[in-house]
């Protein structure tokens, strides 16, 4: 569909159609179903629409050690951006969509953590992954530093996402279009009564432009905090530690901007963005 096109508008297109795709492919649906491939009993609730974060009396201190980790990638505020900051007083408003790996839903790790409104409703669909919807804004605070706010919530269920951060780039050549940026971040678990999650990070992302991509990769150094806080258990606190590879692609064209992003680590992230810089 993009034949035709000047060379600009038809990147633009090229680019366009594999977010829509990723779009597409990323939306869990409403009624999460499997096909019968584990036979597991699920944990019903009669008060949200959807599934919700509730802690089961039946979960271990391993189970619950082993979700501590996994909710580590999932929650961590990831940068979908290279590393040249946007500017001072520049803004970028973007809606993002971020996707798991397949999960073990039906391990008591993850059946143990949930509760649904029906018997046959599982946290996944057949594919045994997650997505999120997840806005966010990003200011440029001076040359060098952006702020970055993220917050989403899981409609009809009790648990939502916030986070924030802040870019400092350290170096950025205009000659070479090579840019490098250490980026601290802050996110937390909110809405659950059950358990409280938190996690902090530092980035460190390198980047180049090439036209209208800048395609980027980098590391970050992960640590999160588990702790619950109901009666039901009695579960020690769960710490995480760990590192995640990230890699990507930028798309600026005027005020348009597009990214893709893989994030590697104990659960793999994809994650894709549009939005608008001004």
């Amino acid at each position: 569909m993009c034949r035709g096109m000047r060379s600009t508008t038809k990147l633009v297109c090229l680019f366009g159609s594999v977010i829509l795709a990723a779009m597409l492919s990323g939306a869990n649906p409403a009624e999460a179903h499997h096909t019968g491939d584990h036979a597991v009993t699920l944990h019903v609730n009669n008060i949200w629409s959807q599934c919700a974060l509730v802690l089961d009396p039946s979960l271990t201190q391993s189970e619950f050690h082993d979700f501590a980790h996994e909710l580590a990638p999932i929650l961590y505020f990831r940068p979908l951006a290279g590393a040249k900051p946007l500017g001072k007083f520049k803004f970028e408003f973007s809606y993002e969509f971020w996707k798991t790996s397949p999960i073990q839903d039906y391990a008591g790790k993850w059946n143990n953590t949930f509760s649904h409104p029906n018997a046959d409703h599982w946290l996944t669909g057949d594919d045994h992954t997650l997505g999120f919807a997840v806005p966010r804004v990003r200011m440029g605070v001076t040359d060098t530093i952006d702020a970055e706010l993220f917050y989403t919530v899981s409609p009809g269920s009790n648990y939502g996402f916030l986070g924030i951060a802040m870019k400092y780039g350290f170096l950025d050549d205009p000659d070479t279009g090579w840019a490098f940026a250490v980026r601290p971040t802050y996110s937390t678990l909110t809405g659950v009564d059950d358990m409280k999650y938190s996690s902090m990070a530092v980035d460190l992302l390198a980047s180049r432009d090439i036209g209208l991509f800048r395609p980027y990769a980098g590391a970050s150094l992960l640590h999160g905090t588990a702790t619950e806080t109901t009666v039901k258990v009695n579960l020690n606190e769960e710490t995480v530690n760990a590192i995640e590879w990230m890699i990507g692609s930028e798309f600026n064209w005027k005020y348009l901007r597009m990214a893709l992003e893989a994030d590697l680590g104990v659960i793999n992230m994809y994650s894709f963005k549009i939005g608008v810089a001004f």
